[in-house]
């Protein structure tokens, strides 16, 4: 308790005294950071205090993801001209009150404005309220809010939880567009279900992992689900994820460590973190004699 009284005091002092010092930015507000940064890092709002004026995506308000161009330490400021956005860029002139195609626009990271700008989501499928320039940031003013006819991706057959998605798992099918769904094949393909999904049912980046699986990358492997220590559980940013993973046992055992193991799932659990690896049967025969007592680690390089 003394240890986090003590880092919050400091972190108020610390935003007290930038304050004081009339410390400026061109872009707005400055946030503190709580724990070391790295260039190309995710902003999250549990690394930072104070950065309601960031226009910093969460659960409650959706937006484009930001990240840093340079490192900041622990206790530093994050000021926004050091950031940038994830936007989505048109690459052609788009009438006013014309449907917007997914291959009317790209997205790409821009040096952060405190503008306001629109997710992937919320422009294609629906009209442009407005004409939006060659080059320009698509602002959600500028977007209808009626969605409108659009090819999507659906579920050729029912998906099982971490099924690798094939091109002949989906199929295109013109609906009522619907939040996140995804638009094109080669958005689903090599992405996993976090959850069954039926046949039938629109793909949406909601329900399929962030990141992709190779073909072979579960050869071999089994999917094993472990509870590790709530200090460790926040490593994992992204899925799948590949983690070493360090297994500590009582006086007169030996520990384990496990390295570039594959995580597909993490979940914060009632009764404590837990995630889904996958483990090749060596590292099972290893792993398995040391449970149920074993405490597990997640473990990253030093920053």
């Amino acid at each position: 308790m003394v240890v986090v009284g003590l880092t919050i005091f400091l972190v108020l002092l610390g935003r007290a005294f930038l304050h004081e010092q009339g410390a400026t930015s061109k872009a707005g507000s400055v946030a503190i950071a709580l724990r070391s940064l790295k260039a190309g890092e995710l902003l999250r709002p549990e690394t930072l205090h104070g950065a309601d004026g960031l226009e910093l995506p969460n659960g409650k308000r959706p937006g484009p993801a930001l990240r840093l161009i340079a490192d900041v330490r622990e206790g530093g400021y994050v000021f926004p001209e050091n950031l940038e956005r994830y936007e989505v860029i048109a690459l052609r002139d788009i009438p006013a009150g014309s449907a917007i195609p997914s291959d009317a626009v790209r997205r790409e990271w821009k040096a952060y404005r405190k503008k306001p700008a629109a997710l992937l989501e919320q422009i294609v499928g629906n009209r442009a309220s407005r004409t939006i320039p060659r080059d320009a940031t698509v602002r959600p003013g500028q977007i209808e809010s009626e969605s409108v006819l659009v090819d999507q991706m659906v579920a050729s057959q029912a998906l099982p939880r971490f099924h690798r998605v094939t091109a002949a798992d989906v199929h295109v099918e013109r609906r009522s567009r619907q939040p996140s769904a995804l638009l094109r094949s080669m958005d689903a393909v090599g992405r996993y279900p976090l959850e069954e999904i039926e046949a039938g049912s629109t793909l949406t980046s909601k329900n399929l992992s962030s990141g992709i699986l190779g073909p072979a990358d579960l050869e071999g492997r089994q999917l094993l689900t472990l509870r590790v220590q709530p200090q460790s559980f926040r490593m994992v940013t992204g899925l799948p994820a590949r983690i070493s993973m360090a297994v500590s046992v009582p006086k007169g055992l030996q520990g384990l460590l496990l390295r570039n193991v594959p995580v597909l799932a993490v979940d914060s659990g009632s009764n404590g973190p837990i995630v889904v690896v996958a483990l090749a049967e060596q590292e099972i025969q290893q792993l398995l004699p040391l449970l149920p007592d074993a405490q597990i680690y997640l473990l990253q390089p030093p920053s």
